[in-house]
């Protein structure tokens, strides 16, 4: 195989909308992954249940002039993984790509990378000849690091300590080429970055047409929808503020009932938290994975989104809330450069007090949410895959010198 680019990754993250825009820029672009529906993988998506479900959603309309790099071998070692430990494909799977660049059975002009998660990929892209693009995902700095550490340690864990940044330093000395998604992403890695790279900030999109929902607020509920299911996204945070506020947020909430829905299953170090808070007869709170088909019409009937999160990129539950309508309660860490606090909700602080005082904010103003929800639907307009897609494709042909 001999292509321009290759983009190669061994999960799905926005891997496909990336390879997309790499597509779109007319340059031969091929997309090495374990699974894609394609042969076996359009075979699995075809069966009933999470399987077929999640089997389904590896496809991209877009890539239909790049080449797919994949076997049947590797499509079932990803469903194994499904069943079993997702993580258990990186290291193989990158040592695979490796393997194939260095015996020149693979050539391409640019490799594109995700963060750490192919080290052995981005050293044999630089050996190989190709400059390296790294695709920064997630700010994991150490000032972040000792963040989400302290946080984890007060609530007796420190189930974070022990991540190193070691691999991602070393590919971002090599890389040619970096994208981040946010302001905030990039200051991550601003004292690691070689003078010679080229730096492009790229937000990610939404999917306009799933998430451009009408507002249907429930009459007798307030209801939060949550991104927190972990100590890295502040889940404890909303439980111990739950624990301590639910008394006055349902006195300020009456005639209505608040209910908070975690987007996704809270781990296990929250357990006892919310078991305490599940107990609490004056709020009502759920939690779970729901079907994404299901998360739109959730954030519809939704009165505001609460992320109090420690550390993310660009964090895209934030941005299908702004589609959506929804005035926003986060943090300085999630990324999301298009936010104004007082806008399209407040910027929030990772401790009690401060979640406390914006949701009690939000209760006793409900004028003044429908005026957040107008702005924050507003500044996603142009936050579109397919503006990202674009952006990526320009890149494409800025480092190869290529006109559009």
């Amino acid at each position: 195989m001999q292509t321009d680019i290759l983009v190669t990754h061994p999960y799905k993250h926005h891997v496909l909308n990336l390879a997309a825009g790499c597509a779109a820029s007319g340059l031969r672009t091929s997309l090495a992954v374990p699974f894609y529906r394609k042969g076996l993988g359009s075979v699995v998506a075809l069966a009933p249940g999470a399987i077929g479900r999640k089997a389904r959603g590896y496809h991209h309309d877009g890539l239909g002039p790049a080449r797919i790099e994949q076997s049947p071998a590797w499509q079932i070692r990803k469903l194994a993984s499904f069943l079993g430990n997702p993580r258990s494909i990186e290291g193989p799977y990158d040592r695979y790509v490796a393997a194939k660049l260095l015996r020149r059975e693979w050539s391409a002009r640019i490799v594109v990378t995700l963060q750490d998660h192919m080290p052995e990929t981005s050293a044999a892209a630089k050996k190989s000849g190709a400059l390296l693009w790294s695709d920064q995902i997630i700010n994991l700095s150490a000032s972040a690091m000792a963040r989400i550490d302290g946080h984890s340690r007060a609530l007796g864990g420190g189930m974070h300590a022990g991540h190193s940044e070691e691999s991602n330093t070393r590919i971002l000395s090599r890389a040619d080429i970096i994208t981040v998604p946010s302001g905030y992403t990039r200051q991550g890695i601003a004292e690691r970055i070689p003078a010679a790279a080229r730096v492009y900030c790229v937000p990610y999109g939404v999917d306009a047409g799933r998430f451009d929902v009408p507002r249907r607020a429930e009459p007798g509920f307030f209801t939060v929808v949550v991104r927190a299911n972990l100590i890295r996204k502040g889940g404890h945070l909303v439980l111990e503020t739950i624990l301590r506020s639910h008394q006055q947020w349902a006195s300020l909430a009456h005639p209505r009932r608040l209910r908070f829905h975690f987007l996704g299953a809270c781990e296990p170090a929250l357990a006892e938290l919310f078991s305490r808070v599940s107990q609490l007869t004056t709020v009502s709170v759920q939690q779970g994975d729901i079907p994404a088909e299901d998360v739109p019409a959730l954030f519809s009937r939704a009165d505001c989104f609460l992320m109090p999160t420690l550390s993310e990129s660009m964090s895209l539950a934030c941005v299908e809330a702004m589609q959506a309508g929804l005035p926003l309660l986060i943090t300085e860490f999630a990324g999301i450069d298009r936010f104004v606090p007082g806008e399209m909700g407040l910027l929030i602080e990772d401790n009690v007090a401060s979640i406390e005082a914006a949701i009690t904010r939000c209760l006793a103003n409900p004028g003044q949410l429908a005026r957040w929800s107008e702005a924050a639907r507003g500044a996603a307009a142009n936050l579109s895959w397919r503006d990202y897609e674009c952006a990526i494709a320009a890149i494409c042909r800025d480092a190869l010198g290529v006109a559009a």
